[in-house]
């Protein structure tokens, strides 16, 4: 035992990024190739079937909404349970979840029975996976996190453009049951994915420590073993005492404290303002060509456009973060600024051409929104990923559910769907400029 305990002090331990990581980075693809992607073709599987039941474009937004609000407000449990056990765990019963509501959406019947299948369960199990993934992604990386991330994105990028046509022949084909048959067999990919988040201290890399970090750890050490409580002084009630303990049970059960740090509450805004108004822009974006009078092949080329772009985009992230070490926030922010310029100048032009080469453009820097996200929170706050970005989730599910109805409010009010994306471009500007005023204070006014 001495033995080991030496070695111990002797070594530093880093994540080996790469090695068994690569592996995780492939689980992280497979997630999200599993599950992001069918949720693509939603419209395509299920629109014929909720057409049926005379509940098509209700039926689509309540069923999606419901997943996404599931989905954010898991974060909740999801802390919880990675803090109690480990994330192979959680991933599992996610999949597990995840495998029966897919499976249970074969013999829905009707749009409740969708919401439960669909919506509650799918949602569930998502919720679950998704930190889980990202938890033993972070502790597997450390200065390759975004090239492996990006390389992961690469991958369900691919995915992304294929799987409409796969699934419109699969409709002609199976038709609508047969369709969500195969996508339910299609997510069992999630099970090998999860059992592949082995535990990051059998690959960890050693590295021996100087004379001063030894003596810091051991001086650490000896200063965690002195710590004494610190008594406090109670003039409540036996009843406004036990009630303020609760809720420190709760701040501390849920790391609440973080809503404390300005910076945190900046990160977490500024992600879920983006990111809810990226996944908004794209489920509008058919509509908005529709609207503008283009055809149907138009709008293929439009749409076709996009997603080559940010294939690309992805591609060229993988290359550049391989080479040179960027921040992750830095990235996103890049991203969210720029998506805002060029919606500004989408809506302003009216011609084909123009849309073509804007939508190429917005294609493209979507990656720069998507690949960094989780990565923003791990470099922020490392050692406390887990409750940050279950926090992060809550957050972004809260701002998901206000901007629905804000979004209808506005297109209801001035009857122009262009003022809707306006209304997104000012989320990416509530992103980004907060943030700019962030980094100019810690550089220039903090030092």
């Amino acid at each position: 035992m001495a033995v080991k305990k030496t070695e111990d002090l002797e070594n530093k331990l880093l994540p080996p990024d790469g090695g068994w990581g690569i592996v995780v980075a492939l689980a992280v693809a497979t997630v999200f190739g599993s599950i992001i992607v069918p949720t693509g073709v939603f419209g395509v599987v299920y629109g014929p079937f909720l057409a049926t039941i005379g509940d098509e474009t209700s039926g689509t937004a309540i069923v999606n909404s419901v997943f996404n609000t599931v989905l954010c407000f898991t974060g909740l449990p999801a802390n919880q349970l990675l803090q109690r056990t480990s994330y192979r765990v959680v991933g599992l019963l996610g999949a597990l979840l995840y495998f029966l509501g897919s499976f249970s959406c074969i013999f829905v019947t009707s749009r409740a029975q969708l919401v439960i299948t669909w919506g509650i369960l799918q949602g569930m199990g998502f919720g679950l996976m998704m930190p889980a993934v990202f938890t033993a992604f972070n502790r597997y990386f450390d200065t390759r996190r975004n090239a492996a991330m990006a390389m992961a994105q690469v991958l369900v990028a691919a995915l992304n453009i294929s799987f409409p046509f796969l699934a419109t022949l699969s409709m002609d084909t199976f038709g609508f049951r047969g369709t969500v048959a195969l996508i339910s067999a299609y997510g069992l990919h999630c099970f090998p994915a999860m059992l592949s988040l082995q535990p990051v201290e059998w690959y960890m890399k050693k590295e021996p420590l100087d004379a001063n970090s030894q003596m810091y750890q051991l001086s650490g050490n000896n200063l965690e073993e002195n710590k004494e409580p610190v008594p406090t002084l109670c003039t409540s009630t036996r009843r406004d005492r036990k009630l303020l303990d609760a809720w420190k049970s709760v701040e501390k059960a849920l790391d609440l404290g973080l809503f404390k740090q300005p910076s945190f509450v900046n990160i977490v805004l500024g992600l879920s303002l983006s990111m809810t108004s990226d996944l908004a822009f794209i489920s509008i974006f058919p509509l908005l060509l529709t609207t503008a009078g283009f055809s149907t092949d138009e709008l293929t080329l439009v749409m076709t456009t996009y997603f080559t772009a940010d294939l690309i985009s992805r591609i060229f992230v993988f290359l550049l973060t391989s080479r040179i070490d960027i921040s992750s926030r830095k990235l996103f922010l890049f991203g969210a600024l720029f998506s805002a310029i060029f919606r500004i100048l989408y809506v302003v032009g009216d011609s084909f051409w123009w849309i073509v080469v804007i939508s190429a453009v917005l294609g493209f820097l979507r990656s720069f929104i998507q690949i960094p996200l989780p990565l923003v929170v791990a470099e922020a706050f490392p050692t406390r990923f887990v409750t940050a970005f279950s926090l992060y989730m809550v957050v972004c599910g809260c701002v998901a559910l206000s901007f629905g109805p804000l979004m209808s409010f506005v297109k209801q009010t001035t009857g122009r769907l262009d003022m809707v994306v306006h209304l997104l471009t000012l989320a990416h500007i509530l992103c980004a400029v907060p943030w700019l005023i962030e980094m100019v204070y810690a550089k220039f006014v903090r030092k």
